[in-house]
């Protein structure tokens, strides 16, 4: 069921709710998709939600089809979104 849905415009929030859930299937299309169509993932709003671990699991594919200058110009939107979350003590 949460496969069938997966789009552009969802699939890092779909990513994300994969990776708390376990569901390994979920994890995979998403990725396939962020993959193929990053920039078009990207671009989607909630993709700005994503946590810092699923950043770093998409980010860290040597599958992923992107200009380096279009990831960081994401990178600086999504740090400025999660501000607040990025500089708590860990």
């Amino acid at each position: 069921f949460l496969t069938k849905d997966l789009s552009e415009e969802n699939a890092a929030f779909k990513l994300e709710m994969a990776l708390k859930k376990n569901l390994k299937e979920l994890e995979e299309n998403s990725l396939k998709l962020i993959d193929q169509e990053i920039n078009k993932c990207f671009g989607a709003s909630s993709s700005l939600g994503i946590s810092e671990r699923c950043m770093k699991m998409i980010l860290s594919r040597d599958t992923l089809n992107a200009k380096e200058i279009d990831l960081f110009k994401f990178l600086i939107k999504w740090g400025k979104e999660n501000e607040k979350e990025n500089w708590k003590e860990k």
